[in-house]
């Protein structure tokens, strides 16, 4: 998966500092959709000297019951995506099914002695800090559910390497779809999407994309990779590089859903 490819890169930064604590901050949030429930927590660590400090962050949702094999499928999706982060042992008491708070407490201690007995051997110790979210979109009036996935390292010096990714799964069969499978591929739904791009990012409406660093024109696909629709709207992510120059960072639209020719395979 393309996630994957990202995570598997940065991980030689997860082994560069270690001690402290784990903080369970355990906030729930308000969500739309009752057998969700989002958890949020932290693991710092700091070096002998006290001079680097790293640390590693993860908001995520899971259902409360996975009673149904699109929740399932769901829920394995995220534990491999965490296993790809920091591959714990897989004979481990949790199966993916279970992920709740006391997995994730698992997760982070596992990930916290291993980073220990690799601090001894680095030399160089630097700062960085990482973040992922783990987002799960599941209104009643669709028959999609939605897992977005984001991760974010910072290395200091504005420097920041971003991986949006997205999976959807109809709930009925649990099958996944990519974006023309819920959308048409016809000139309207591209039109819209160039259009949005062009008045957000556009000082002028009438300017060229491709003139501004953007590697689109209105003959070309825009294929997105993480997406999601929340209350009527479209939610779409482009990573930086993907469809724009460096001189771009991460790409963020919102498209009412009413004015694209929408495939809802009820």
């Amino acid at each position: 998966m393309i996630y994957k490819v990202l995570l598997i890169s940065t991980l030689f930064l997860f082994f560069s500092c270690a001690n402290r604590n784990i903080e369970d901050l355990n906030a729930t949030k308000k969500n739309d959709n009752e057998n969700i429930q989002s958890f949020s927590q932290k693991l710092d660590f700091i070096s002998s000297n006290n001079l680097d400090t790293s640390i590693f962050r993860i908001e995520y949702q899971t259902y409360k019951k996975c009673d149904s094999l699109y929740k399932d499928s769901i829920h394995q999706e995220i534990y491999y995506y965490l296993k790809n982060i920091y591959p714990f042992k897989s004979n481990s008491i949790y199966r993916p099914s279970e992920l709740d708070n006391k997995f994730m407490d698992f997760y982070l201690n596992q990930f916290k002695r291993q980073s220990k007995e690799e601090y001894n051997l680095l030399l160089h110790k630097f700062l960085y800090e990482f973040d992922v979210q783990i987002k799960l979109i599941d209104e009643a009036n669709q028959p999609y559910a939605f897992l977005w996935l984001k991760s974010k390292v910072f290395l200091g010096n504005n420097l920041n390497s971003y991986s949006y990714y997205s999976l959807v799964f109809h709930k009925e069969t649990a099958k996944k779809y990519t974006f023309y499978d819920l959308f048409e591929n016809d000139s309207n739904n591209q039109s819209v999407i160039l259009n949005h791009l062009k008045e957000k990012y556009l000082k002028n409406n009438e300017e060229s994309l491709s003139e501004n660093g953007f590697w689109l024109d209105e003959n070309q696909l825009v294929n997105p990779q993480a997406f999601y629709i929340q209350k009527d709207t479209l939610h779409l992510f482009f990573n930086p590089l993907e469809i724009a120059n460096e001189k771009w960072d991460v790409i963020y639209l919102t498209i009412p859903l009413n004015k694209l020719n929408y495939i809802k395979k009820m």
